[in-house]
């Protein structure tokens, strides 16, 4: 009905009495955010109204994205709104004591998505973490509104998110909660056991909570993978700044930090990656290492499944070549000249699978008019000297 109503749910003689009625969108009502001065609301009819969330009076009402809002946060002196255009706005506003009527509140930076619609946002200083409904993660700087990362963590639309200095969770409706490394944009773990779409999710440093249209509250603790609950030093990386200023400020060598990290190549750092400087359990690996080690794992493995097919090729080869060369004799041809000849082919050149079947069939080739000649002239002598 196009309205926000507020309830009482404090003392038992209140309880559940409507304190208001908020009326002035035109649309549905898609999301709701309150703080301790506001109460702030996002329409399918693309507007945004300031309330006061005592009395439900409209304070204040902004327009900005070309379709319907999904998601809303908002602070003291900034708001973030996320829409079905794919469009990400972030506001800003002077203080609520020097602008009580919100006539400075307008947006400062435009953050678009494209072919995708925001469904969950979360502000940080520096960042903005939104989810679509695509089921990808995405990570934002906001001052130059660059796209520094993105994950896909679900099938299906995200529904909430959480983030901190190295992790994001995230919980959608594939009825799973994601934990992702923020560095990497790897996921960590996925947790299952809703029966139902997961709707919202927060975490602190011994718990994640999540809740779902089933009706059900689960509770996940932290195990000991995790970098956060650790004690590790994070330090996020600004423009301007480089590792080895890093290694001198943190007392850390930097092979330490391109090992914990996962660096591969310092071109790829971008302003506002979240950097481990000092582990806080030396023996516990980051998830950075951990992949490093699973990666390196899966390469010894491949290459011992190809070094054991190369074995098993190259006998196969050997036997093919013996029963080609003594299968196919040219009448002149001793078969003891061709055995001989035979057994100085090169080994490496017999095992090697990489050879062109062509040119082999051309080197087996020259081979017997190589052995053809020599008989010939062999037989040629033993007539001479008769």
């Amino acid at each position: 009905d196009n309205t926000i109503m507020c309830w009482d749910i404090g003392g038992k003689e209140d309880e559940g009495k409507r304190l208001f009625i908020a009326r002035g969108h035109d649309a549905t009502v898609t999301c709701i955010y309150s703080d301790d001065i506001k109460l702030i609301s996002g329409s399918a009819d693309k507007s945004i109204i300031i309330w006061n969330k005592d009395t439900g009076e409209m304070i204040r009402r902004v327009v900005g994205h070309s379709r319907g809002i999904l998601c809303i946060q908002s602070g003291p002196t900034w708001c973030v709104s996320g829409g079905t255009d794919g469009d990400i706005f972030v506001w800003e506003n002077r203080d609520h004591h020097d602008d009580p009527a919100y006539k400075s509140f307008k947006y400062k930076h435009r953050l678009r998505c494209p072919k995708c619609k925001i469904t969950a946002i979360q502000f940080g200083q520096l960042e903005i973490i939104s989810g679509d409904n695509h089921g990808w993660v995405s990570i934002w700087w906001i001052k130059t509104s660059e796209n520094m990362r993105r994950c896909q963590a679900h099938h299906g639309p995200v529904t909430g998110l959480q983030f901190d200095a190295t992790r994001v969770v995230s919980c959608g409706n594939d009825k799973n909660v994601q934990v992702i490394d923020i560095i990497t944009g790897q996921i960590l773990q996925t947790l299952r056991g809703h029966k139902a779409p997961v709707t919202a999710v927060v975490f602190d440093s011994k718990m994640i909570l999540s809740s779902s249209v089933d009706g059900i509250l689960r509770q996940w603790m932290w195990g000991s993978k995790s970098s956060c609950g650790r004690g590790d030093k994070i330090h996020t990386f600004q423009v301007g700044e480089t590792l080895p200023n890093l290694s001198q400020k943190y007392d850390v060598a930097i092979p330490d930090i391109f090992k914990w990290n996962g660096i591969a190549d310092t071109k790829k750092m971008y302003q506002g990656q979240k950097l481990i400087v000092r582990k806080g359990n030396t023996d516990l690996p980051t998830a950075a290492e951990l992949a490093a080690q699973k990666k390196s794992q899966r390469k010894q493995e491949r290459e011992s499944r190809v070094l054991g097919m190369n074995m098993k090729d190259g006998h196969n080869l050997t036997t093919t070549v013996e029963t080609a060369l003594l299968g196919t004799v040219h009448p002149n041809i001793n078969r003891e000249i061709l055995i001989s000849s035979h057994l100085e082919i090169d080994q490496e050149n017999i095992i090697s699978s990489n050879m062109v079947e062509g040119s082999w069939g051309m080197s087996l080739a020259s081979r017997l008019c190589r052995i053809q000649s020599d008989s010939t002239k062999k037989s040629t002598t033993k007539l001479h000297s008769d």
